[in-house]
């Protein structure tokens, strides 16, 4: 049995053409913590919306309607390239409970995670 590696990088896809890639294809997994269900339907939907809205200019269409996601993945690539250089001190973050609550809801609920991992950032740095 082998594994795969996870596609990641896609809060830099960019959407040409008549081919739009969704979930795992435009690596849209959160590169903190491997998860890419979420991103999978969202950007499916946001595929469907677009090819529904105006055909003629999907890749654009799909590009606005995927930028909130890709907003969220910036960051966590962000976060994941500070977590995985210093695990130590991902780990001593998250032994507070004010921020591992945060975060957990945040992943959990998908509330406002733009502005909520925002903050975090700019806090934890």
């Amino acid at each position: 049995m082998t594994g795969q590696y996870l596609g990641m990088g896609g809060h830099r896809y960019a959407p040409r053409g008549r081919v739009l890639l969704v979930g795992d294809a435009a690596g849209l997994v959160d590169p903190l913590t491997g998860e890419g269900i979420h991103s999978a339907l969202v950007s499916g939907q946001a595929a469907a919306a677009a090819i529904l809205g105006a055909p003629y200019a999907m890749a654009e269409g799909y590009a606005h309607h995927l930028r909130p996601l890709q907003e969220v993945l910036a960051f966590s690539d962000r976060a994941s390239r500070s977590f995985y250089r210093e695990p130590a001190r991902g780990f001593k973050v998250m032994r507070w409970p004010l921020l591992r609550n945060l975060v957990l809801k945040t992943y959990a609920d998908g509330v406002g995670k733009t502005k909520l991992l925002a903050t975090l950032a700019r806090w934890a740095s």
